[in-house]
């Protein structure tokens, strides 16, 4: 017994986990395609957002979101959250107490250069 834990991987793949390596391995320039049209459509988010009113900062990582850091606070990033959602049937997720920081966050995902112009117009009139 203590042979085969020896041999066993540090972490078990499940079949669907394993299926999807595969199919990376098979599709690697298919990949890379995707990997470089999300940091641009990424980059085009964080421009369009970062001139906002209200605004205070905005972080960009190496995922498809970004974080926008807006001024009033966890508050104003709750209700922002709610009156996109309301008003123009965007969801913005409210990260504020993820940062733990005392200031207002708002996680907002990478979607095309259209949904990022109506994201920002709808800002702009929320």
């Amino acid at each position: 017994m203590e042979d085969l834990r020896r041999e066993q991987p540090v972490w078990a793949l499940g079949s669907l986990a394993e299926h999807f390596l595969e199919m990376l391995l098979k599709r690697r320039g298919e990949l890379e395609v995707s990997l470089v049209r999300t940091r641009a459509d990424r980059e085009d988010l964080r421009a369009r957002v970062r001139g906002l009113p209200g605004v205070r900062e905005v972080l960009v990582g190496g995922g498809n979101f970004v974080l926008v850091g807006v001024e009033g606070g966890p508050a104003e990033a709750a209700r922002r959250c709610a009156s996109m959602l309301r008003d123009h049937a965007l969801y913005l997720k409210d990260a504020s107490a993820k940062m733990d920081d005392g200031h207002g966050w708002l996680r907002v995902a990478v979607r095309t250069p259209k949904d990022h112009k109506a994201l920002a117009n709808a800002w702009v009139s929320t």
